[in-house]
């Protein structure tokens, strides 16, 4: 136990001295960032794929023309070689010409970015995740209109270079259509830092590029201190034995505690004092794939404020209204997106859903504000914002 206290005091130190170079940076306004403010974060069409068609239209409004194109092709290695009239070339960004979906799901859909040849004998199909699942053969259909041109590519965009789903990629006949993956961690950052470097004379476009970087370096978790990463991996290893001792608690169970001894009995409180019922379901503490916590109303038919993830690990949760038990459809006769929430409505969420701005994944980062309750505090402004907008609305559940 010694050994183990002489860990945590010289994590504490390590973290105090984190925490007082964070704020310092604040002070300073290092940790503005306009995405954030706007709630933009990981909208993956408002926010990941405009901002990106738009440095790679060479008629775009950052008046460079074609820099940004060249730049990017030159930082996916597979795309180097290509012949490609960068100053004519046609950037659309929610491109529909592939056109609907058939039944087969063989043709059609919406590509997220597309860069057509003024000719438009070749393409480059640019499908970006961030944390949307593939859909049923998305990247076969968009192969099989990419025949449509003489030369085509397809680019697989993930926050860590992920390959595509087989349900995606891989045709009727077994066969895996061919795409290049590449991620916001290496490439995109790669290139966003020669952008910047082209934008040096360009106050504004630089310093906007530089926002966009410091975002997507929070959402692939590249924003630590260096310094201070090394000398906690050192106060690990000067005691590795309270070390191997804290690794054998998973952080899954870890997490689990926390939410019972900690969040749950401060959501009580919110539920109580919002005047609604509060819970979870059966498998939440698990950490596995599909789960929730809630928040209704009896009065609500079933329908309950969800926060709400669909992977393991506590990881990727999302917020908005559905059924609280069971796997219904909440029906609305006319489904439309709250102002407090970011993507449109689906069949379970009929009045749009909407990432965790702050408290996405439920990990190491978020474990001393499930402690000092403002975890809790985070979740009652959420309930309390939808509360207010369907109360303006005069929406009844």
């Amino acid at each position: 136990m010694e050994s183990l206290q002489t860990l945590l005091d010289e994590v504490r130190l390590i973290v105090n001295r984190n925490r007082i170079e964070r704020e310092e940076k604040r002070k300073r306004g290092e940790l503005f960032n306009i995405f954030n403010v706007l709630d933009l974060r990981t909208n993956e069409v408002r926010t990941h794929s405009a901002f990106i068609a738009e440095l790679l239209n060479p008629d775009g409004n950052h008046g460079l023309g074609d820099r940004f194109l060249q730049a990017f092709l030159g930082s996916v290695p597979e795309l180097k070689e290509w012949h490609f009239d960068t100053q004519k070339a046609i950037v659309t960004v929610e491109d529909a010409s592939a056109g609907t979906i058939n039944e087969e799901t063989s043709e059609g859909g919406r590509m997220d970015i597309t860069i057509r040849s003024h000719d438009r004998s070749q393409i480059i199909i640019l499908e970006n995740k961030i944390y949307a699942g593939d859909q049923p053969k998305q990247l076969v259909r968009y192969a099989n209109y990419a025949k449509r041109f003489k030369e085509s590519a397809i680019i697989y965009l993930t926050l860590y270079r992920q390959e595509a789903s087989e349900a995606s990629c891989v045709d009727d006949a077994g066969n895996r259509v061919p795409y290049i993956p590449i991620g916001y961690n290496d490439e995109i950052l790669t290139w966003l830092g020669r952008c910047q470097q082209i934008a040096v004379q360009h106050p504004i476009i630089r310093e906007t590029i530089l926002q966009y970087i410091n975002l997507i370096k929070e959402l692939t978790h590249q924003m630590e201190n260096d310094k201070n990463k090394q000398a906690l991996l050192e106060a690990m290893t000067r005691n590795i034995d309270a070390t191997a001792t804290i690794y054998t608690v998973p952080q899954t169970e870890y997490i689990a505690y926390l939410l019972q001894n900690f969040v749950f009995p401060r959501l009580q409180t919110v539920a109580d004092e919002l005047g609604l019922k509060f819970g979870y379901t059966s498998n939440l503490l698990s950490g596995v794939k599909n789960t929730s916590l809630y928040f209704f109303n009896p009065q609500w038919h079933r329908a309950g404020i969800m926060f709400s993830t669909e992977t393991s690990n506590f990881r990727e949760f999302y917020w908005g209204i559905s059924y609280y038990e069971g796997n219904e459809k909440l029906h609305v006769p006319e489904p439309f997106k709250l102002n407090c929430m970011t993507s449109s409505p689906t069949a379970y969420w009929p009045y749009g859903w909407a990432r965790l701005d702050k408290y996405k994944d439920w990990d190491s980062s978020a474990m001393p504000d499930m402690v000092n309750g403002q975890f809790a505090g985070y979740i009652k402004q959420k309930l309390e914002t939808m509360l207010r907008e369907l109360k303006e609305r005069g929406i009844s559940l």
